[in-house]
């Protein structure tokens, strides 16, 4: 775990962690989520714990867009922003382990 990281004892604890992931990649914060729900999770050729999630958000396109400007890393380069019937083949088309995120919806 890195230091940063919320330790995980309850599921609670993973909501907490995909909040605050949320807010540091996105700069979307926990007020603007309508809703989260969990999907499921993977395990990448890494190691890593990667936790899949819902977020129906009581923002616009373009509020989450100036949000993303501010956010706190900078792990992606811009948002994607992809239509419901368009995401299976957007999410099929990912290369490695991501495109496993199919079988979580």
């Amino acid at each position: 775990m890195q230091q940063d990281e919320l330790a995980v004892a309850a599921a609670a604890d993973l909501e907490q962690n995909l909040y605050k992931e949320i807010r540091e990649e996105t700069g979307i914060l926990r007020e603007h989520i309508q809703e989260l729900a969990g999907r499921g999770a993977l395990l990448s050729s890494t190691s890593n714990v990667l936790l899949l999630a819902h977020a129906q958000l009581r923002i616009s396109r373009v509020d989450a867009q100036a949000l993303f400007v501010r956010r706190a890393e900078n792990e992606m380069t811009e948002p994607v922003f992809v239509a419901e019937e368009e995401l299976r083949s957007y999410l099929h088309a990912l290369p490695d382990y991501r495109n496993l995120i199919l079988n979580l919806l």
